[in-house]
C-alpha cells in the first residue's frame, strides 16, 4: 500500500487582504455620485417648477385684484343707471298721473259747462274720483258765482271797490295751495265752513297771483 504525503508548506492558506479605514469601492462611489446628481438635478427642477407656479400664482392674485376692481366699478356703475331708470320712470310715472288728472278735470268741467273753471285747473288737487272732482269744482264754480253776484251786487248799489282791492280778505294764516287744499279737505263736505274755506281761497288765490 502506497501512502500519499502532503506537503505541509501547501496545507498554509493566505488569509484575505483587509480595506483600509474609509475605503470605497469604485463602483459604489460611482453609484453615490450619480445618486447625488439626479438628487441634485431634481431638486432643481423641482425650485424652478415652484419658482414658476409661484410666479404664475402672483399673476393671477394680480389679475384677480383686476377683476375684482371692475367687477366693483361694473356693479357700481349698474346700480347707478338702475337708480336713474328708477327716477325717470318715477318722474315719467308722476307727469302720467298729472295728465290723467288734468283729462279728468277737463271732462268734468266739461260735463258742468263751466269753462271758466279751466282757469283753476291747475290748482284743483288730483282725483281719481270724477264724482268727488265734480263736488270741488262745484264748490269753486259757487264761489265764483256769489263773487260775480256780490261784484254785481256792488255795481247796482253804486259801490266800486278801490284798484287792486281783493275781492275778501283771508282770515286764515294759510301760505301755500296745499296747506289750503288740506285745510279746504279737512272741512266736510256742503257745510258752511268749507264753502267759506273755498271763498277765502279765492281770495287768497286772487291776492297771491294777480
Amino acid at each position: 500500500m502506497t501512502e500519499t504525503i502532503t506537503d505541509p508548506v501547501e496545507q498554509v492558506t493566505t488569509p484575505p487582504q483587509q480595506a483600509p479605514a474609509g475605503y470605497i469601492e469604485k463602483a459604489r462611489y460611482d453609484g453615490l455620485v450619480r445618486k447625488v446628481e439626479e438628487l441634485t438635478l431634481g431638486t432643481r427642477t423641482l425650485n424652478e417648477q415652484l419658482a414658476a407656479q409661484t410666479s404664475e400664482l402672483e399673476q393671477l392674485r394680480a389679475q384677480l385684484v383686476v377683476k375684482d376692481a371692475e367687477k366693483s366699478a361694473a356693479v357700481s356703475q349698474r346700480d347707478g343707471q338702475i337708480q336713474e331708470t328708477i327716477q325717470a320712470k318715477t318722474a315719467l310715472e308722476a307727469e302720467l298721473n298729472d295728465l290723467r288728472a288734468l283729462k279728468v278735470k277737463v271732462q268734468v268741467i266739461k260735463e258742468m259747462k263751466r269753462p271758466d273753471l279751466l282757469k283753476i285747473a291747475d290748482k284743483i288737487p288730483n282725483m281719481t274720483d270724477p264724482e268727488a272732482l265734480k263736488t270741488v269744482l262745484s264748490d269753486f264754480a259757487s264761489f265764483a258765482d256769489e263773487a260775480v253776484s256780490e261784484r254785481e251786487k256792488q255795481l247796482m248799489a253804486g259801490v266800486t271797490p278801490g284798484l287792486g282791492a281783493p275781492a275778501a280778505k283771508s282770515s286764515t294764516a294759510l301760505a301755500s295751495e296745499k296747506a289750503w287744499m288740506e285745510h279746504i279737505e279737512s272741512l266736510p263736505l256742503g257745510s258752511p265752513e268749507r264753502a267759506k274755506a273755498f271763498y277765502e281761497y279765492g281770495a287768497w288765490l286772487n291776492e297771491t297771483h294777480k
